[in-house]
């Protein structure tokens, strides 16, 4: 409720890299593992700059640089408890390349034209709901 609005959980959709995921599912950043390239290019990533931002509305800045430098010389982190409890309004999900052209290939059929990382949020906003997260 701090911006105002009436939201019950936030959906971070992850293709198959699935480092944000992961994150909101430990708690851990970890950047140290195998990178696969996709059919959601702008999804394929191990650093997420968007990830930085919201840990600085959950941190003091002396825990957000230690983050920072852990990722930096580790490449990894494990926030705090506090953090993590921040993080509960959210729903991280991912879809891998075959549910994602799965999900194309429905939706072409439908007649509806979306991109290819919007699939991906489709299918974890479906599964969210279906948890009883969304």
């Amino acid at each position: 409720m701090k911006m105002g609005i009436p939201v019950s959980k936030f959906i971070c959709a992850s293709n198959e890299n699935k480092v944000l995921t992961d994150f909101f599912a430990s708690g851990k950043y970890d950047t140290k593992r195998d990178f696969v390239l996709t059919n959601s290019p702008s999804m394929d990533i191990l650093i997420s700059s968007n990830l930085e931002r919201l840990l600085y509305h959950l941190s003091s800045a002396d825990e957000l640089r230690e983050l920072m430098e852990s990722l930096d010389s580790k490449g990894e982190y494990k926030v705090s408890d506090s953090i993590k409890a921040g993080l509960d309004c959210f729903y991280a999900g991912f879809a891998d390349m075959h549910l994602t052209c799965e999900t194309i290939e429905r939706t072409i059929q439908e007649r509806k034209l979306s991109c290819r990382h919007s699939y991906s949020r489709s299918l974890c906003s479906l599964r969210a709901v279906q948890e009883g997260d969304g």
